[in-house]
This record gives C-alpha cells, structure tokens and sequence, in this order.
C-alpha cells in the first residue's frame, strides 16, 4: 500500500509518507545506508570507520548526526528544520560527490 498520494504530480518525500515520525526517520537512515554503499562503490568514499553509523536522526533535538555526508552546515552534527530538509540534503550531497567523481574520471 502506498502512503502518498499517487495521483500527484510531485515526487513523493518523507513529510508526505503518511507513517509517524519515527518511521520517517528510519526511512531516511535506511536512504543514508544505502547512499552511502553507492559511494563505496564508486569510491568516492573509502568506508573506513563509517559503516556503524551513515546517519542518525535525532527526532527530538531535531538534529542529524553523520560522518558520511556533508550536509548544509559541515561537521558532524545537523540541525534541520524538516524530514524534508534532511532527505533533500543526502541527495545533494550524493549528487555533487558523484557530480566531483565523475569529472575526475574524465
């Protein structure tokens, strides 16, 4: 069954998922695993002292917490405003590795 609305010409996000807070932030760690990998992969990032921890949610402090990916406001710790915030940052950040990757395998 699917939680957004399939009629709707937008992509669907993690804030318009109807499942509760919690699973929204699950969602998005699980997102991070597998960006992460697909970094691995194309070795734009080694995986050394990584693999235990690509991305945390924090739903109460509403901070994000990550080694692997350099989100808005570098460092380790990411405050975010919203679920959106957050997933539409994993992206960019993933597009612009592969983006720097792919220039460099030119």
């Amino acid at each position: 069954m699917r939680h957004w609305d399939v009629m709707s010409t937008e992509a669907p996000t993690v804030d318009n998922i109807q499942v509760a807070d919690e699973v929204k932030a699950q969602i998005l760690e699980l997102l991070a695993w597998h960006l992460w990998r697909v970094k691995v992969r194309l070795g734009t990032e080694d995986g050394s002292c990584k693999s235990y921890d690509p991305l945390h949610v924090d739903l109460e402090e509403k901070e994000a917490h990550t080694y692997v990916f350099d989100l808005w406001d570098g460092g380790r710790h990411h405050p975010y405003e919203s679920l959106q915030q957050l997933e539409q940052g994993l992206e960019d950040n993933t597009v612009e590795e592969i983006q720097e990757w792919h220039e460099e395998e030119r």
